[in-house]
């Protein structure tokens, strides 16, 4: 089991998390504004302009780098 972390760690992992989810959900409120898109569309969006010829196989699931907050991905 791994060892507890140290205060000093655990305060900057919290502030870590805040500043993604601040992050998270200014870049949400962006493209639905700019583009009347949804933060997994434009999540897809990004990885497709990233990918190799822009294109993405599909699976079973969204890969993890992908935060749905469903299961779903419209």
């Amino acid at each position: 089991m791994a060892d507890a972390l140290e205060p000093e760690q655990l305060n900057t992992y919290f502030a870590l998390m805040e500043s993604v989810s601040l992050l998270h959900h200014a870049v949400e409120q962006q493209v639905r504004a700019s583009g009347g898109l949804s933060y997994v569309q434009f999540q897809l969006l990004a990885r497709l302009a990233d990918s190799p010829e822009r294109q993405l196989t599909m699976r079973a699931q969204p890969p993890r780098s992908v935060s749905t907050g469903q299961r779903r991905v419209t």
